[in-house]
């Protein structure tokens, strides 16, 4: 971006002509791309959104674009295919500028945005791209609404080596000794939490079971970064509501949407071990999961999923919190290493063993199982059933 004033392009433009100022023009010729459905919407959409974010721009343009914007989208119909194209514009746009923008310059809009965009219903649309942008917008509002800040409650291992882990016996530790960061004088929660995060958070929980996985991945990683923010009270709440998808009367979106938010809270060290007794059990059966319906049957994204979130946690938790489990994590995965009919899960398994076997360094045998059934072994069906399987006779 160009690092002077906008103005200097000007020069006498306004008192000679009646020639718009350049700043107009780009903006002006940037909103028409908005409506394209190639590659040009994108570019167009982070150009306004760094553009209008200019410290020579945004206290006149920026407050300008997102009246246009709002106005805009509100007389949309996204029911047609028209419709759509141009709501994917507005909201790509606005997204990036939530993400590009300082807080300072956007926490004053946030409300109208929300409400406007809510106001679309655009849950209900059947396209899968307006969703996940919608969550994701959703997400950064609620980003603006709360200040930037690590949560000092979180939990954080203290070491993440693996030739410490390796290169000599884990010993045992008291709890004390992880490094849990639960001091009373760093518990800065004295701070009010916007009405408005009750209701994305909301939003999000609803995303986590939509249909389509790319908007469960957002809603996931919108769910990690906003419980970040939170004060420890309030997201355990959200973890409790993460759980709550773990339910034989919810579908394999629930599930799957499930694994990926306690992916996301255990990797940024929001899940706090003492979850891991409820967490755990859970885990297991989404390894297993496996659902008929007629004559094919659903979710390995949801065992592939669920290997996502034993990997993480093996990087997340000391040996020490995480040894209570380890034996039925490594089973389960083992169980999928070999005998899972889909090859990914089959190799997300093994992955996830391999990365335990690394960074806890408590389980016994875990070397001489990864020389026989490693990535690539596991990608033969057959080579896993007929020659791989002997691991099974560890203990």
């Amino acid at each position: 971006m160009v690092p002077f004033d906008m103005s200097r392009f000007d020069g006498d433009i306004a008192q000679t002509s009646d020639q718009k100022p350049i700043t107009e023009r780009i903006l002006d010729f940037a909103k028409v791309y908005l409506n394209v459905v190639d590659k040009c919407r994108d570019a167009a959409a982070l150009v306004i959104a760094k553009f209008v974010t200019r410290p020579d721009v945004k206290t006149r343009y920026l407050p300008e674009f997102l009246t246009w914007s709002l106005d805009y989208l509100s007389k949309i119909d996204a029911r047609t295919q028209a419709g759509t194209n141009k709501m994917t514009g507005i909201l790509s746009t606005l997204a990036l500028l939530f993400k590009h923008g300082k807080r300072a310059d956007l926490i004053t809009h946030a409300r109208t945005v929300r409400e406007t965009v809510e106001s679309c219903d655009i849950l209900t649309v059947n396209n899968s791209l307006l969703r996940k942008l919608y969550v994701k917008l959703i997400q950064r509002l609620g980003l603006t609404f709360l200040k930037p800040r690590l949560a000092a409650w979180r939990y954080k291992r203290g070491t993440r080596s693996l030739s410490h882990n390796l290169a000599k016996s884990v010993q045992e530790k008291t709890i004390t000794d992880i490094q849990v960061m639960e001091n009373e004088n760093e518990l800065d929660e004295n701070f009010d939490v916007p009405e408005d995060i009750e209701d994305i958070i909301e939003i999000l929980l609803i995303g986590l079971k939509e249909k389509d996985t790319i908007v469960r991945w957002s809603a996931a990683k919108g769910v990690g970064r906003i419980t970040g923010r939170l004060p420890k009270e309030l997201a355990d709440d959200i973890v409790g509501a993460v759980l709550d998808l773990f339910s034989f009367q919810e579908t394999d979106s629930a599930w799957h949407g499930g694994c990926l938010a306690l992916a996301e809270l255990g990797r940024r060290g929001l899940l706090l071990p003492q979850r891991l007794s409820e967490v755990v059990p859970v885990v297991l059966k989404a390894l297993l999961y496996d659902e008929r319906r007629g004559a094919i049957s659903v979710g390995s994204n949801v065992r592939d999923a669920a290997c996502y979130v034993c990997w993480s946690f093996a990087r997340a938790y000391d040996p020490v919190e995480i040894k209570p489990y380890i034996e039925e994590i490594a089973r389960g995965l083992l169980i999928a290493t070999l005998f899972d009919r889909d090859i990914n899960c089959r190799r997300a398994a093994s992955a996830a063993f391999q990365e335990n076997v690394g960074r806890q360094g408590t389980l016994p045998h875990g070397i001489d199982i990864l020389t026989k059934a490693d990535y690539y072994e596991v990608g033969k069906r057959k080579n896993t059933y007929l020659t791989i399987r002997w691991v099974g006779h560890y203990n």
